[in-house]
């Protein structure tokens, strides 16, 4: 087994992963798949999953949606096809794309955000008391006229951090407009 490991490393051999996941039923890879790769937090929270998975033996593979639904269907059918272990999904939000992963059998977690009338396990913060702290603040100090600009509303967090901040202006008497 030396010899063979020996002449392996002096001709350069780099072991088949495709050929590994058949034999071993694994292929110790995660895909990740988020909206905008250019959005900070999306960033941080990619590299702190790739830290977690290769302290566990894991691998991830990164795809970017860039808020486009069609791609974000594209993206979720080439993770299936690839047999991943796990696959972590950043949603807009699309049923359908989530019927697709239930349908694969692969396990999936949906990052930052859920999708209306769908039942699946989610890693989120709590954007709506986000919304309702950071506002609450912004009045605590004497503001008034708070603005809010969001981006595309597409998923869950948009619409969650939103009801927080008129949770706290209500609770003020201020009106929303």
């Amino acid at each position: 087994r030396k010899r063979i490991l020996a002449v392996a490393k002096q001709l350069g051999y780099v072991r088949n992963s495709a050929a590994t996941t058949l034999r071993l039923g694994t292929s110790k890879m995660v895909a990740v798949i988020v909206n905008d790769i250019r959005n900070p937090y999306y960033t941080n929270m990619v590299i702190d999953i790739d830290k977690r998975l290769a302290e566990n033996g894991y691998s991830m593979s990164l795809l970017c949606t860039h808020v486009d639904e069609a791609l974000a269907g594209q993206m979720i059918r080439q993770a299936i096809s690839q047999a991943y272990d796990g696959i972590l999904f950043s949603p807009l939000n699309n049923p359908d794309h989530i019927h697709l992963l239930e349908n694969s059998g692969i396990p999936f977690v949906m990052l930052d955000c859920w999708v209306d009338g769908v039942t699946a396990d989610v890693a989120s913060i709590n954007d709506q008391e986000g919304g309702y702290l950071v506002t609450k603040h912004l009045l605590d100090l004497g503001h008034r006229n708070i603005a809010y600009f969001a981006g595309p509303n597409v998923n869950s967090s948009q619409r969650e951090r939103f009801a927080g901040i008129q949770r706290a202006l209500s609770e003020a008497e201020i009106p929303v407009t």
